[in-house]
């Protein structure tokens, strides 16, 4: 350790002050214990001292001294540290050292440095000191046992000192053998050192909708990579999103949600998986020693409630534990076949026309390590709605297949659903009885087939923001009187996949809002007039899946008045159509995915310029040469 270390710190430093800050310290306080290891005087003398003067004292103190080192531990929140930098004087050589559970605490021109895992190691070195001390440990057993156990632990110093210290009196095979099935519950038990700092955390943050946005992480299986955007429309859907400002004016929720989630990415408490060429966060996840935590602070305070491997969903099961209320959100993490029996059994047996699962307002299922297709039948499938007729959230993460003659249409009876996203085997068709889901904000649908056709009036739902499909989309045609009369569909955001002939001027009316469209089919549909409205919305991101088979010119007038940043192409193009890219004078972000253009040759003219984009990616195809007429050709990448 540095601060230990008397070749760096006696041959450097005159003065070498360490303090321990956390929170809710006495400021006065820490001020006279920094002054008495300065000049080592009695606290009795300092302490007459007013507040105002102590720091202009310390100051003093270190000018005359002129080289420090000063080390603030665990400091918690920025004005702590604005409080403590002004007493330290700038004095070259002198180095002020601050460490800190939050990324956002310190100026940020100060120098960073994100502490990395112990290697395998180091995290079972760090566990046997804990737990054995300097006589070390002489069982193979209880050697090989540690090892898993700092292995489960991610090598997270906290977590294997609290680990260490609870097995320091612990020294049978019995008790190792439990902790390493399950670390993670031991060091999460009431008075345990990385409990207890995870809740000083945890009760740091900001208010009780941003706690409940980080305890649903637990909502997903341990490990779980998280889609922020489905993130986000998820806790949209479950209101933990403030709507309005302490004025009054209404916020966007997508907006505030991205908030919440950088908070808690600058608290330590969302680990980045994955980044956005823009800097966005695309995946997230939690650390596996914090899921404990947020699962059973969650259950605790009936925020939501994980079924285990045996429990079986009854009267019981549907109220919290501690409280005579019932719970709102039930989690799934290892769906199989016959867990989902065991799910729906209650309700075979009961059939009461006031079904147990009466308070359920969230129900998220989620397969297990073997990703197994479940196999329904109508009646099967019919007892979600009937077992929880107030779901407001049904997120399916497992394939669902049935005969394909029929129709999830059981699923449509749930009036209040705000967020629906469901995996199926073959579904092409989902019927008229899709509109009767009136308060659908988010639909997220993947199935194996080609294409999937909504013969319901989708762009007529009022609150529905968000389309995802993994296949084509076909719409149905609109008549003509309604298309320009009817405004509903004006909140959709996005709209991805949908067939090119589905990318009407009635579509587009009608969703003027538009942000984000990917289509996906013959390419060569997109043509005028049909598309001419694009240019009126406000699209920011297009994505376009074409036939590899099939070279396409771009359409007269496609690209006119748009402010697209963020294109991607799934061909096929010609390379000389490239030119009409650079029109796009705010694009950003340019994918040519595989074969998305099709020549050996692309050459680039004096006046082609693409001004402001950033990234450009080129993916297999046949190009062979790449000329730049200029330098300046991409200013900006």
């Amino acid at each position: 350790m540095i601060f230990e270390d008397q070749c760096i710190t006696h041959k450097n430093f005159e003065d070498c002050i360490w303090f321990h800050v956390s929170q809710g310290f006495d400021r006065k306080q820490k001020f006279i214990d920094i002054l008495c290891q300065i000049t080592m005087a009695g606290t009795k003398d300092i302490s007459m001292m007013t507040e105002e003067g102590l720091p202009r004292e310390i100051c003093e103190r270190l000018e005359y001294r002129r080289r420090y080192f000063v080390v603030l531990d665990d400091v918690r929140k920025k004005e702590d540290w604005d409080c403590f930098k002004v007493v330290f004087p700038n004095f070259e050589g002198s180095r002020v050292l601050v460490t800190s559970p939050y990324g956002n605490v310190v100026d940020r021109n100060w120098k960073s440095h994100n502490l990395e895992k112990l290697s395998n190691e180091e995290g079972w070195l760090l566990l046997k000191i804990n737990a054995f001390g300097t006589e070390g440990c002489n069982d193979e057993v209880l050697e090989s046992l540690g090892k898993e156990i700092a292995d489960k632990c991610n090598e997270l110093p906290l977590a294997l000192v609290s680990v260490g210290g609870m097995l320091r009196q612990r020294r049978n095979i019995a008790d190792w053998q439990r902790v390493a099935e399950n670390p993670f519950l031991e060091i999460n038990q009431d008075g345990q050192i990385y409990r207890d700092r995870v809740k000083m955390t945890y009760n740091d943050l900001l208010d009780e909708k941003l706690k409940n946005c980080f305890l649903y992480l637990a909502c997903f299986p341990i490990g779980h990579e998280i889609v922020v955007w489905k993130l986000i429309r998820l806790w949209i859907a479950e209101e933990f999103i403030p709507t309005l400002d302490e004025q009054g004016y209404a916020l966007e929720a997508e907006v505030e949600a991205e908030k919440y989630l950088n908070h808690l990415m600058d608290r330590n408490l969302v680990m980045v998986k994955k980044r956005r060429i823009n800097g966005q966060i695309k995946t997230c996840c939690i650390h596996n020693t914090l899921h404990e935590f947020c699962k059973s602070e969650g259950a605790m305070i009936n925020l939501f409630h994980v079924m285990d491997e045996r429990q079986i969903l009854d009267e019981n099961t549907s109220s919290a534990p501690h409280k005579n209320i019932s719970t709102r959100r039930l989690c799934f993490h290892s769906c199989t076949q016959r867990k989902f029996d065991d799910l729906i059994k209650p309700y075979n047996q009961r059939r009461s026309l006031c079904p147990f699962g009466k308070h359920i307002r969230s129900l998220l299922l989620f397969p297990s390590q073997n990703s197994e297709t479940l196999s329904f039948t109508k009646e099967e499938l019919a007892t979600i709605p009937n077992t929880f007729p107030l779901l407001r959230v049904l997120n399916i993460e497992f394939s669902m297949d049935f005969d394909y003659e029929i129709q999830p249409d059981e699923l449509y009876n749930l009036h209040l659903l705000r967020y629906l996203a469901i995996k199926f085997i073959n579904l092409d068709s989902l019927s008229k009885s899709f509109k009767n889901l009136r308060g659908l904000e988010t639909l997220v649908i993947e199935t194996t087939a080609r294409t999937l056709h909504i013969d319901g009036g989708i762009l007529n739902m009022e609150k529905l923001r968000d389309v995802h499909t993994n296949t084509s989309l076909q719409l149905p045609p609109f008549p003509p009187k309604r298309s320009t009369t009817n405004s509903r569909g004006n909140g959709i955001r996005t709209l991805s996949i949908i067939s090119p002939t589905s990318c009407t001027k009635e579509i587009f009316r009608k969703t003027p809002n538009l942000k984000k469209l990917g289509a996906r089919g013959n390419l060569s549909e997109l043509k005028e007039p049909k598309i001419n409205l694009l240019r009126y919305g406000s699209l920011k991101n297009l994505k376009l899946y074409g036939q590899y088979d099939k070279v396409l010119t771009f359409p007269s007038g496609f690209l006119d008045g748009l402010r697209l940043k963020k294109l991607s192409f799934f061909g096929t193009f010609e390379w000389k159509h490239m030119e009409v890219l650079s029109l796009l004078e705010e694009l950003e972000v340019l994918k040519l995915e595989d074969y998305a253009f099709q020549g050996e040759n692309w050459e680039l003219s004096n006046h082609v310029v693409f001004k402001h984009l950033q990234y450009l990616r080129i993916g297999k195809m046949n190009l062979r040469i790449w000329k730049l007429a200029t330098e300046n050709s991409f200013p900006a990448l």
